[in-house]
Order: C-alpha cells, then structure tokens, then sequence
C-alpha cells in the first residue's frame, strides 16, 4: 500500500507462545495509516482490552461475527473484517487479505472526508462566534463520532459483501430446483441439498450482523444527547 511504513512495537515480537506479533493496519482519524508490528501485550496496552477481547480476533480460532465496545475501544469481528476501533485510530488485523483490500481504500477515503467535515465545522465554529442566533443554529449541527464512521463504512462493506453471496446463490438455486423439477436424479438432489446447506448458513450469519442494529441504534442516539459519552454495548 501507497506511503506505508513499517514500524516495529514492542521490544520483542514473540514473548511466549500465543503472543507472537501480527502486522496491523493502523488508519488515524485524520487520515494517516501506517504498518505496525505488534504482540498482544503492545494491542491490550495500546487500545485498554484484554486478552480475552482480542481472542475473537485470532484467525486461528472461530468466532461468528461479533461487536464489542469497551471503555476505550470497539472490537469488529464482522465477516472478513477484523479491527480494534478507538476514539483516534482503526486497526485492521488482515489487511492483506484480498477481500479487504478494497474496503481499505473506501474506509481511507470515509475517514478523510470525515476530516475535513470536522476541520470545516470547527473553521464555521470560529467565524460565526460572534453571531448568536447563527452560533445556535450551528451547535446543533453534530459531527458523528469517528468510532460510528468506522463502524457504519465497516457495516456498509459487510452488508454489501452478504448481497452478493446471497445474489449468486440466488443464480444457483433456480437451475438447481429447475432441473430437480424435470428429473428426480442423486445428482440433482445433492444439488438442491448443496444450495439449501449455504443458503441455511448464509442466513445464519446475516441473522447474527442483523441482531447488533437495534443496539447500534440505541447506543448512537444516547451518544447525540449525551454529548458524545461512548456507552458499551456486548452480544
């Protein structure tokens, strides 16, 4: 990736088994991203977690798609989408994995609009201070946390990453109950079973993002009318 820099965390990168240091994708809330080379201990000291926060990170377990929110930060466990979220930074565990990769790009470019939306907001701020009524007006006008900015681009991916599965398993359910329809074969049965298998378990992880909607809505509209207080909210 453009203008990385690898920047090596911590004084060893294997203290003991199970802590070996992993490649991180750090994005700033002002737009800046760098490579980091960090173990366990450096993320949990870094970010306020614990160790059993970053365990449904670890690719080598398997854990369904979860949201955590802590005092200082969020873990996403969404689909192919792993990250530590805190009030100035993102870190993306499998930034190279090539499924995402591209929201890498999309994400930057959110964070850097975001930016500039709170450089213009402060700016306006500044040059109407003296105006009341216009001051009031703009008071109301609230910039969104970069927590939630990062959250809904990572939603908005994961979303759109399920409609596809579901559009091209959608493609193969048809001409499967078609030719099944035409003719009754093991062939033909075991496709039909093939499909209904994916479409079950494809059901089950749309069902399991979907359950975290009402809690996300809650949570942001406390944090508009409590001036921006992170309140954490768990599975």
């Amino acid at each position: 990736m453009r203008n990385e820099r690898v920047e090596k965390v911590g004084k060893r990168e294997i203290s003991r088994k199970g802590s070996k240091a992993r490649r991180w994708l750090m994005m700033g809330s002002e737009g800046q991203r760098h490579t980091v080379e960090a173990g366990k201990a450096t993320i949990m000291q870094r970010t306020g977690l614990t160790a059993r926060d970053l365990r449904i990170l670890d690719p080598m377990l398997s854990y369904p798609s979860t949201i955590m929110a802590r005092d200082k930060a969020m873990v996403l466990n969404l689909e192919q989408i792993k990250a530590i979220v805190t009030a100035h930074e993102v870190l993306l565990l499998n930034s190279r994995d090539p499924s995402v990769v591209p929201f890498l790009e999309q994400l930057h470019a959110t964070i850097l609009h975001h930016h500039t939306a709170i450089i213009h907001h402060s700016r306006d701020d500044q040059e109407k201070k003296d105006e009341d009524e216009i001051k009031q007006v703009n008071n109301n006008k609230k910039i969104i946390p970069f927590e939630f900015v990062v959250l809904e681009a990572c939603l908005e991916d994961v979303i759109s990453s399920l409609e596809n599965e579901a559009n091209i398993l959608e493609l193969e359910a048809y001409p499967a109950l078609d030719k099944l329809t035409s003719k009754i074969s093991t062939l033909n049965l075991e496709r039909v079973r093939h499909v209904k298998s994916r479409l079950v378990a494809l059901t089950a992880r749309v069902q399991r993002v979907r359950t975290y909607f009402p809690i996300i809505n809650l949570s942001f509209n406390f944090i508009l009318i409590s001036n921006f207080q992170f309140i954490p909210f768990d599975n």
